[in-house]
């Protein structure tokens, strides 16, 4: 019987050498919703987001397009890279309206990293500037595409999108990034391995040198014991919004950095799959 796997989430927002209190705009981690198009209701959604353009771009309208592209992953049946490819058309698709609107001349253009963990397999997707980093005891891998770099959204109306497929195991480290590869050293990122999310993003800040934002994943054996719980999430400055509908699942936008409002909040952020009932 194939094993399925958790993760552990941690959110990096890193901006003048310092982690930042808010979460990264355009940063998901989502566990299936209650109603799902079919083959999805088992995926663990992963995104990060980056906007760019001629003026600033609001975190408001980078959050709004990652939620977009989340309902269109659980909303489209069959692969899991046909759902993938469904998100990031629905976000160039939007970027493509608004570079071509006659009103203003916007020039957006999107990069982004996708992960998809399902039973033990991990899938990636990238399209623009990004990087996904594997670590693993003894092991640095990074997955980037430079052609995928070279043709970032919102410019043409097929998307290109790059995908890696791995073989995930209990234990490892995933570091998704829209920022240019190389960013961190591998020595580096071979000390991350074995440590829990948040001991593992102070590193990375603490070896940064330019601003980024990404998302970072511990896999973990389903039910392993999460680390101690916090019950301050919900009395922080910026409450979170509910997400019309209720039971779709999704993960709405942190109020404190690396907590994922919808999955339970613990120091680690554990995005469990939600258990049978016995």
């Amino acid at each position: 019987m194939p094993t399925t796997l958790d993760a552990d989430v941690a959110l990096i927002h890193i901006a003048g050498g310092e982690a930042r209190v808010t979460a990264p705009p355009g940063t998901l981690a989502q566990t299936p919703p209650r109603r799902t198009a079919r083959g999805r209701a088992e995926d663990m959604f992963f995104l990060t987001l980056g906007i760019h353009g001629v003026k600033p771009v609001s975190p408001g309208l980078t959050d709004h397009l990652a939620q977009l592209a989340s309902d269109s992953f659980y909303g489209t049946p069959g692969s899991v890279t046909a759902a993938l490819r469904q998100a990031v058309e629905e976000i160039n698709d939007n970027l493509l309206d608004a570079n071509q609107s006659p009103a203003e001349s916007r020039h957006l253009e999107g990069r982004l990293m996708a992960a998809v963990l399902r039973g033990s397999d991990l899938f990636l997707a990238q399209s623009g500037v990004g990087q996904a980093i594997l670590v693993r005891p003894g092991q640095v891998t990074r997955l980037t595409s430079e052609e995928a770099a070279s043709r970032p959204l919102g410019l043409t109306a097929t998307p290109h999108v790059r995908y890696h497929h791995i073989e995930a195991h209990s234990g490892d480290l995933v570091i998704l990034t829209t920022a240019p590869p190389p960013g961190w050293s591998d020595p580096t990122l071979s000390g991350l391995s074995g440590l829990e999310p948040d001991r593992a993003l102070d590193r990375l800040v603490a070896a940064s040198t330019t601003d980024l934002t990404g998302i970072l994943l511990r896999v973990s054996e389903p039910g392993a014991a999460p680390i101690a719980a916090q019950a301050d999430v919900a009395q922080t400055a910026h409450p979170v919004t509910p997400i019309a509908g209720g039971d779709r699942g999704h993960a709405a936008r942190p109020s404190r950095p690396g907590a994922v409002p919808g999955l339970r909040h613990t120091q680690a952020r554990p995005a469990r799959r939600p258990q049978p009932k016995p």
